[in-house]
């Protein structure tokens, strides 16, 4: 079997955080903001968060997440971030593509934008590969789009 046949997707829940903690606080220093954050942290941040949180499960096991930020009907600002136990097995690439056919059903989409650091080769290798394109940089990251034109070339799996 496929290793994306066996990725899905389900929405994070408050029982969720001591994961997303885990890999948050493993990958820190690939993120914009990176503090080391607690459960009680979390769990006092969790129910006024902005954005959308999905957990990415390889046969039902959680690997990592998706956070998805609507930024107009047409456009969302997503992220990711997999567990360094599963990176570097190709596991990030797959949840990508798997993800976007998702989010162009869920949303009227024309864009997808997101924003990588700099110094996170493998994340802006991962993101040209998936077909972004860099539409600005500060001199700490890129910001990147995915355009309506390229879910033309995305198939389900």
């Amino acid at each position: 079997m496929l290793p994306q046949s066996n990725i899905s997707f389900r929405q994070m829940e408050m029982e969720d955080l001591p994961f997303f903690l885990e890999v948050r606080n493993l990958v820190r220093y690939h993120l914009h903001d990176s503090r080391e954050f607690s459960l009680a942290d979390a769990q006092s941040w969790w129910p006024r968060k902005e954005s959308d949180y999905y957990l990415i499960l390889l046969a039902e096991i959680p690997i990592g997440y998706f956070r998805v930020l609507i930024q107009s009907e047409a456009c969302i600002l997503i992220g990711a971030d997999i567990h360094p136990n599963f990176q570097g097995k190709k596991l990030g690439y797959l949840s990508y593509l798997k993800f976007l056919l998702i989010m162009k059903e869920k949303y009227p989409l024309h864009v997808i934008k997101l924003r990588v650091l700099k110094s996170n080769y493998r994340a802006f290798a991962l993101y040209l590969k998936l077909g972004f394109t860099t539409i600005s940089e500060t001199d700490v990251d890129y910001e990147m789009r995915y355009d309506s034109d390229n879910f033309n070339g995305l198939t389900d799996f």
